[in-house]
């Protein structure tokens, strides 16, 4: 399961979970479905950026 999504029905207060699968036959980890996202930690100092620097997130 990669995402989750949940559908919501106007005719009532029903809430219904869909799960995004994609199959695969090996079990270790996709790299092709998880691109690299921002990490915890700052690329840039506070006085860097009020300085104006401008410089990627670090990713992970």
């Amino acid at each position: 399961e990669i995402m989750r999504f949940y559908k919501l029905f106007a005719t009532g207060s029903v809430c219904e979970p869909i799960s995004m699968i994609v199959p695969r036959k090996a079990e270790a980890f996709q790299l092709d479905i998880y691109p690299d996202t921002p990490g915890p930690y700052p690329a840039l100092s506070p006085d860097e950026w009020i300085a104006g620097v401008d410089r990627d997130p670090i990713l992970v």
